[in-house]
């Protein structure tokens, strides 16, 4: 018997398989492994298997962007006992790591600075234990300030311009040393810490 052909104007039924499904957790882990300041919506769709415009229905880049930050600082931390200076520099060394561990989160956040807000968190807490230490609010505030923003913005030149200072010359490519930037680090916050003992800023 023969197979009867379709009819006029009909196109034989293709099946094509279950929806690509994806949740928010997908798109964020997806950001992250292209990094931090590469990704796109269409790379990010394209490694999930999906169209970039179902992405544009749940996150544009800049709330993916926050959402991203907000992914990786979401778990809670305790600060040590100590006075300010071991407070501000256990928040300086947490900064660090988290652009050692997400390459291009400095740079990142110096472009889009309302994905600051995602720090609010940890910055709340900090800010509460420098006014127990004898900050005010608004010293505590230009302290964090102040901090924050050393980190960030030293952070994509690390320790280039002490390798320049002992070779002469800035390095092109080099793998960042992690004990080595952590000192470079001290250096830098004792400097700030020394100005911070004789002038508290206020905002």
């Amino acid at each position: 018997m023969s197979t009867p052909l379709p009819s006029e104007g009909k196109r034989p039924h293709r099946k094509t398989g279950p929806k690509p499904t994806f949740d928010r957790e997908d798109v964020i882990n997806q950001a992250l492994a292209i990094g931090l300041d590469k990704f796109t919506m269409s790379e990010v769709a394209k490694g999930l298997g999906v169209a970039t415009s179902a992405l544009y229905r749940i996150y544009s880049r800049d709330t993916l962007l926050t959402a991203c930050i907000e992914h990786i600082t979401d778990s809670p931390r305790e600060y040590p006992d100590g006075d300010w200076k071991e407070l501000l520099r256990d928040y300086a060394y947490y900064l660090s790591r988290m652009c050692s561990t997400y390459p291009g989160l400095a740079q990142a956040l110096l472009s889009h600075p309302n994905s600051l807000f995602a720090y609010r968190k940890h910055v709340t807490n900090l800010l509460e234990r420098l006014n127990d230490a004898g900050f005010s609010r608004g010293q505590a505030l230009f302290a964090i300030d102040v901090v924050t923003n050393f980190v960030f913005s030293s952070g994509p030149f690390r320790h280039s311009f002490e390798l320049f200072a002992m070779t002469d010359s800035l390095p092109a490519d080099r793998e960042d040393d992690e004990e080595m930037a952590l000192r470079i680090l001290d250096k830098k916050l004792d400097f700030v810490f020394q100005a911070l003992e004789t002038n508290r800023p206020s905002y």
